[in-house]
């Protein structure tokens, strides 16, 4: 007879009494922080309430930077490291700005029939210059399986707007220019 492992619901909270009230210590330094920390407490009880508080980070701010971390860490009285070690492994969960522009170009196996490796490729070369040019953080190339227009392929998503027939890396910089 095997035995099944139950998660205790309340995981979290056993860590949580080791600091008592020390645990609002945390150097609040701006606006921002208290923010993040108001959204870092209103996952205290819940369930992964660390990635789902990260997660709102990222929703409010854009991406989680330091002193995220640390109110994240502090809330949920977990090390800087333990954190970080969740930003790393979530590919949502980011620490840059994001750029002002965002390109997806699909890499399923219709739209790279019909070229989307070689578009992928001279973007990827167009778009280092453009970012060179104009800002680092101008643009990124986020790569993607599949958006959901197969037989119009290539496509791309430019921001939000899907765009099918996609077969020339300039029309996907002159979008980005309107």
């Amino acid at each position: 007879m095997s035995r099944k492992f139950k998660p205790s619901l309340s995981w979290p909270l056993h860590r949580r009494g080791e600091l008592g009230d020390k645990q609002m210590s945390t150097l609040i330094e701006s606006d921002d922080d208290l923010s993040a920390n108001d959204l870092a407490l209103s996952y205290q009880d819940t369930i992964g309430g660390p990635i789902r508080a990260l997660r709102a980070i990222v929703a409010q701010f854009g991406y989680i930077n330091d002193n995220h971390i640390s109110n994240v860490a502090d809330v949920f009285n977990l090390s800087r490291a333990e954190v970080r070690g969740i930003v790393s492994f979530y590919a949502d969960l980011r620490t840059s700005p994001p750029a002002k522009h965002k390109v997806r170009i699909c890499q399923g196996e219709a739209c790279q029939s019909v070229g989307s490796r070689a578009l992928t490729a001279d973007f990827m070369v167009k778009s280092q210059v453009l970012n060179q040019s104009k800002a680092p953080d101008y643009v990124e190339h986020e790569p993607v399986v599949c958006l959901g227009l197969c037989p119009r392929g290539p496509v791309a998503m430019i921001n939000d707007e899907l765009v099918a027939h996609c077969s020339d890396a300039n029309s996907i910089l002159e979008r980005l220019e309107q």
